[in-house]
């Protein structure tokens, strides 16, 4: 994978909870990502905000899964095969 404009990135993967928190650093592999079935981002945002919200969120999903109630407090870019996030701007991807 190619490196992120040199960022940190912390990437949270799962499916109704949080299955792994990984960071990587630029120029590192991206890991073997774990979880499946069901869809709820509440702990993944709830997670990524306790200790201080990250520069931004970038969201890969179909668009069915249970949102927060309240937006993050950063930026949030999600990519979709299906319905558009609730806050921050969504993308219609093809797969």
């Amino acid at each position: 994978m190619q490196d992120w404009l040199g960022a940190e990135i912390e990437l949270y993967a799962g499916d109704t909870k949080v299955q792994d928190v990984i960071k990587i650093q630029p120029g590192e592999e991206w890991p073997e990502l774990h979880g499946g079935g069901g869809s709820d981002f509440r702990p993944f945002f709830e997670l990524s905000e306790e200790d201080s919200p990250p520069d931004g969120i970038l969201i890969l999903t179909d668009g069915w899964i249970a949102w927060p109630s309240t937006p993050p407090d950063c930026k949030c870019l999600t990519l979709t095969t299906g319905k558009d996030s609730p806050f921050g701007e969504s993308v219609k991807i093809e797969v």
